[in-house]
């Protein structure tokens, strides 16, 4: 069972499977399931987000030419 976990009151047992629950999460995206998608061409030029948005979408795409390789 979770436990809930507030900043700076976190107990040994709470950071450890904290750190399990990442480390889980962490190898389920290294695998990268193959994703197909059709977009239209409205999505391409339609604007999105800012400058949060872009390093998100930087970093995904860091990600699939690293997994490229």
């Amino acid at each position: 069972m979770l436990a809930p976990v507030r900043r700076g009151e976190a107990t040994r047992e709470q950071a450890d499977e904290r750190l399990s629950l990442l480390a889980v999460r962490q190898r389920l995206l290294e695998r990268m399931p193959a994703v197909h998608a059709v977009l239209d061409e409205g999505v391409l030029r339609r604007p999105i987000g800012g400058k949060v948005t872009l390093a998100m979408i930087r970093a995904v795409r860091k990600e699939l030419e690293r997994h490229e390789r």
